[in-house]
């Protein structure tokens, strides 16, 4: 599939800050607590707005949703989409310390980096980006991300149906992965590898047609770590025809 060129690859690193709204967190079963967490610009959580002066800014989506000690938030409306501040509220009580995560899950501690990403024109599967966040108080807090992002720009005359990714070192690409936490119950921003596969798939769902002379970025989220070997990947094309790339073949530490 040699019309498929990738002009670049380049990680970009993510995170987000949360902030506190002047109520105590610490409320009675079924009251309703808000939190308001806002977004530092050239990250990316939730969506990559427009590049502009060197940065990305990032936005967020519909629907998107965060967790604390287990809990999860009301789901954003679409007022609070493509605000790079939003509001999640929360019912019920929340005890220090607090861990945040999002994606949303009801597990206190364990994150999930998907087998499968699909694409979304122009920023990432917001799925595949964690993020954490542990504070002992209920003050301002910044959200880290557990991923860095690879950007492919692509272009040439066919469909492109899917990326798979492998770790030729054998680390893990996806799966699920455990919050190491302190002596207080704090997260650290460590991982431990649970279930876990050395290898994701990229998927265009029904095709992306690329054009010959624009290239289109594509982003792929890989899980924070050191890549011993480097990584592979194959463009596949709807006809079946593939090109293989081999990158950080000396190895690459890559961090959120």
């Amino acid at each position: 599939m040699n019309r498929i060129i990738p002009i670049s690859l380049l990680l970009l690193s993510v995170a987000c800050t949360v902030q506190e709204l002047p109520r105590d967190i610490q409320q009675e079963s079924g009251e309703i607590v808000s939190i308001g967490v806002s977004i530092a610009p050239q990250t990316g959580k939730t969506a990559l707005g427009e590049f502009n002066e060197g940065k990305y800014p990032t936005l967020w989506q519909t629907g998107d949703q965060i967790s604390v000690n287990g809990k999860t938030s009301a789901a954003l409306t679409v007022d609070q989409a493509g605000k790079s501040t939003a509001l999640f509220s929360f019912r019920g009580k929340i005890t220090a310390p607090f861990n945040f995560l999002y994606p949303a899950t009801i597990s206190e501690d364990v994150v999930t980096f998907p087998d499968t990403q699909e694409y979304c024109a122009g920023t990432f599967d917001p799925a595949s980006t964690p993020m954490w966040a542990s504070v002992s108080e209920f003050t301002d807090a910044q959200l880290n991300h557990l991923s860095s992002l690879l950007r492919f720009d692509v272009k040439g005359g066919c469909t492109l149906k899917e990326i798979s990714l492998s770790a030729v070192g054998g680390e893990p690409l996806s799966g699920t992965f455990k919050m190491v936490k302190d002596g207080n119950g704090a997260f650290t921003g460590e991982m431990q590898a649970q279930e876990t596969a050395t290898a994701l798939t990229f998927s265009f769902g029904d095709g992306l047609a690329l054009d010959e002379s624009t290239p289109v970025p594509v982003y792929v989220a890989i899980p924070q770590g050191t890549y011993s070997k480097g990584i592979r990947a194959i463009l596949t094309s709807s006809e079946d025809e593939a090109m293989v790339l081999t990158f950080f073949s000396e190895g690459k530490e890559v961090k959120p």
